[in-house]
């Protein structure tokens, strides 16, 4: 009977010992996380998410054939590798449109496709018809909007020839994107934006370059001023 009691009273101070060890490690715990996040709210824009790029490869960042927007003479320049399906492409979208808006005169902002075809099947249709639309009329943003805002999904150009006429695209311009989308006529210049994100080693969206540095995620308004301060 005595054994027995006192297996009992060793079987609660051992519960008692690890429920107190467990306490102590989970308070440990929870000072280290809140110091941790507590040091990430105070990190700059730039200790999180900026990266220098190899000088050997700021000529992929350049292709005189890729839609531009902007200051077409400034030497302050942004290359964003977009994909028109990407839910972070479409959450940076109303940011990202307001800073082109405010730096249209400071910047030049170049495009560049990187459609996810294999978690996004359709984004090469999207990147078609964004191409063919800005390279053959001047509605960049207004593009851009219609597959980052409307939620527009569609396999057929009538879908959206009454946006165009909208927009106001002559029936000239009209009849050219038709023809250019339907011809894919732009396929080659999307494939080698996909090659040349490959050699900067990107393997998601939205990725940004501002004047060779990189910038990765969904970036907020404030994120971009922060950024761009240096342009001020």
């Amino acid at each position: 009977m005595k054994n027995k009691y006192k297996f009992l009273i060793l079987g609660f101070l051992a519960l008692l010992f690890l429920y107190i060890f467990s306490f102590f490690i989970s308070f440990i715990l929870s000072l280290t996380l809140n110091k941790y996040f507590d040091n990430e709210e105070n990190l700059s824009t730039s200790d999180l998410i900026y990266n220098e790029i190899s000088k050997d490869k700021l000529s992929v960042l350049h292709n005189p054939f890729s839609p531009k927007f902007g200051n077409l003479n400034s030497k302050n320049k942004i290359v964003m590798f977009l994909d028109f399906d990407c839910e972070f492409c479409k959450e940076a979208y109303p940011d990202l449109r307001r800073i082109m808006l405010e730096y249209k005169d400071k910047v030049v902002f170049e495009f560049r496709n990187l459609p996810l075809t294999t978690i996004h099947p359709n984004s090469i249709v999207d990147a078609n018809l964004f191409m063919c639309s800005v390279l053959n009329t001047d509605y960049f943003l207004e593009v851009m909007d219609l597959l980052y805002t409307e939620n527009f999904s569609f396999l057929d150009f009538s879908q959206v020839e009454e946006y165009f006429v909208n927009l106001g695209f002559s029936t000239t311009e009209i009849n050219d994107v038709k023809k250019c989308y339907k011809n894919s006529s732009y396929n080659n210049l999307i494939v080698k934006d996909v090659y040349n994100a490959s050699d900067l080693n990107l393997s998601g969206t939205p990725v940004f370059f501002v004047n060779g540095y990189k910038f990765s995620g969904a970036l907020t308004y404030e994120n971009w001023k922060e950024i761009l301060s240096i342009l001020d």
